[in-house]
């Protein structure tokens, strides 16, 4: 704290308002979600929709992080393979799939026998 009080560049101070309003966006964005002391409604819920739009979301953002690569996406995600990522993307989010980035498809070298 003694060092931001001390400095002299004035960007380290928008980087600190910028950070609290992040923060204070999300708690407003929490408590309109009826975070608060309100009982939230069932009304309307559907745990597979909610599960689904997660799964999403976290893909979506796996994606951006990984600049699109499917491999890197699945690592960031913990999945071992790159193919789980690849499923979900063809089957169950396929609205996704403009957001990876284009396959290549490997070279393979044949082995020559010399005689």
């Amino acid at each position: 704290m003694e060092v931001l009080k001390r400095s002299q560049n004035p960007s380290a101070t928008q980087r600190l308002i910028g950070s609290a309003a992040i923060v204070i966006d999300a708690f407003e964005a929490a408590d309109s979600h009826g975070s608060g002391s309100e009982e939230q409604s069932w009304e309307g819920f559907a745990f597979k929709k909610e599960v689904h739009d997660f799964q999403k979301q976290l893909l979506e953002r796996a994606l951006r992080d990984a600049g699109g690569l499917v491999s890197k996406a699945s690592r960031l995600l913990g999945f071992k393979h790159h193919q789980s990522v690849i499923s979900l993307l063809n089957t169950r989010h396929q609205e996704l799939l403009k957001t990876r980035s284009v396959a290549r498809k490997r070279r393979r070298h044949s082995l020559e026998t010399r005689n």
